[in-house]
């Protein structure tokens, strides 16, 4: 199956930081997951990488989320090889889903307290699916002051799954 990466929803400079949220839970099965690995390596491939470029950073999810270490507030690590090796190396964890808190994790190692002159931009892959007690995505958004929501679907990449992306 291929993975296909259509046009940005954003009107996005060549510069910006991008926070990836990963949703690795029981509900997006083991092959889409394989999937989800292979678009981040081709994502990353689209991109000048580096600490005065583009900057990317990684939340993995299943009930608790998992900060990587990676985040666009830092320069450090910041070279597609890293990146790439770091994406193939991501777990299947499954477990229960909570897409609320790994959101509010990644705005938080993303984006909040910092300021570079670019654009923010997250990227939430998951199949959209959270279990009971999760606060709605209506909830959190708000609080990202974001100018600007999107949805990719199976006309843009070949898995079933919904990527919201949101800029500021």
């Amino acid at each position: 199956m291929n993975t296909i990466l259509g046009p940005s929803p954003c009107k996005l400079p060549k510069i910006f930081d991008l926070g990836v949220v990963v949703d690795a839970s029981g509900s997006i099965g083991e092959e889409n997951f394989k999937l989800i690995r292979s678009f981040l390596v081709k994502l990353i491939d689209q991109f000048d990488i580096g600490s005065s470029h583009t900057r990317i950073g990684f939340i993995e999810y299943n009930q608790s989320p998992r900060y990587s270490g990676f985040t666009p507030k830092s320069s450090v690590n910041q070279k597609a090889s890293i990146l790439t090796n770091y994406v193939k190396t991501l777990k299947y964890l499954q477990g229960q889903t909570r897409t609320d808190l790994a959101m509010k994790l990644g705005y938080i190692k993303f984006f909040n307290g910092f300021e570079r002159p670019y654009p923010n931009v997250m990227i939430v892959m998951t199949d959209g699916k959270t279990n009971e007690g999760s606060e709605p995505y209506s909830a959190i958004i708000p609080s990202f002051q974001v100018s600007e929501i999107a949805c990719f679907k199976d006309n843009y990449i070949s898995l079933s799954m919904c990527l919201p992306i949101y800029c500021t």
